[in-house]
């Protein structure tokens, strides 16, 4: 069965078959987080990170906003992902290494850590990673 064109526009103006930009999904998750609907907002931000799963920005937002909810498999997956993309991303690899510790992975805490030291010009930041460091030895 052939569909005319101008019925498969009305279908799409109908709403079946509507395209949402990932960008458009990551703001509308955040709003769902915000809004407190925080199971709703991870499905939202899972659905933009499928439409765009090169953006490291929309998996570190996926990431955080899923450690923030205390789902830590599910930071950890997202946060990986991102430093697939972006390896010198000192926001997923902080997160990843804290995650690392909620999840009691201490070897890749502790490599996370270090990597993270490699990377960070900041003095402050490298001393806390110094310390977790350290405290996983």
């Amino acid at each position: 069965m052939k569909i005319s064109v101008a019925v498969f526009s009305l279908i799409l103006l109908a709403g079946v078959g509507h395209a949402e930009s990932a960008q458009d999904l990551l703001q509308q998750g955040l709003a769902e987080v915000r809004g407190g609907d925080v199971d709703r907002g991870l499905s939202t931000l899972r659905r933009a990170a499928q439409l765009d799963p090169g953006n490291a920005s929309i998996l570190i937002t996926l990431g955080l906003t899923a450690q923030e909810a205390r789902r830590y498999d599910d930071a950890r997956d997202a946060l990986e992902r991102a430093l697939q993309r972006a390896p010198r991303s000192e926001t997923a690899l902080y997160n990843l290494a804290m995650v690392y510790e909620k999840l009691r992975d201490w070897s890749r805490a502790r490599d996370a850590w270090t990597r993270f030291l490699a990377l960070s010009p900041s003095s402050d930041l490298k001393e806390i990673a110094q310390r977790h460091v350290d405290r996983l030895e």
